[in-house]
């Protein structure tokens, strides 16, 4: 009898310490949901200033765009989060492969300092050139060449084939 009490506690202290990681586990992926809902938030505020404008730059059009690609990127962040999915599928840890520098703005220097350098060795003059040659939508080049994000280790491995370059060079600095 008490062996059967023994192994029915220990099955209960299982399932409870089970049960506390899936808990912590649903509010990490809630919270994650929560910081790229409230992203995306931001971003449709952006691109509702840039609406209310008279007369929308050429800039300004490139930059909806670009909003709107990086809105629909997070919303599928967000439904794989709800679906139980990884959200980044597939995806690299960048903190291994692009640690975070002491001064955030140092790689992203260093990234478009190696891009420029590389584009110009080739010859490439526009985004569209760019484009082709990596296989990269000509408004995500835009937004790279703007640093206003951090490329994945794919969009890196891209770029790289297409320059003739390591990933690695990218990464220095």
């Amino acid at each position: 009898m008490q062996t059967s009490t023994n192994q029915a506690l220990s099955k209960l202290k299982d399932f409870s310490a089970k049960s506390r990681e899936a808990v912590e586990t649903l509010s990490e992926r809630a919270q994650l949901a929560k910081e790229t809902y409230n992203s995306m938030l931001k971003l449709i505020e952006e691109a509702v200033q840039i609406s209310k404008q008279e007369e929308i730059a050429p800039d300004d059009v490139e930059n909806l765009e670009s909003i709107v690609d990086a809105v629909n990127d997070m919303s599928d962040i967000v439904k794989r989060l709800i679906s139980g999915e990884s959200p980044t599928e597939g995806a690299v840890d960048m903190e291994e492969v692009w640690p975070e520098p002491k001064d955030p703005s140092e790689a992203a220097r260093h990234f478009l300092m190696v891009y420029n350098k590389h584009k110009a060795r080739l010859g490439l003059n526009t985004q569209e050139e760019v484009a082709k040659l990596t296989g990269l939508d000509r408004r995500y080049v835009s937004i790279l060449e703007n640093q206003k994000h951090k490329p994945q280790h794919k969009t890196l491995k891209k770029l790289a084939d297409a320059f003739g370059i390591e990933v690695n060079e990218f990464l220095k600095g």
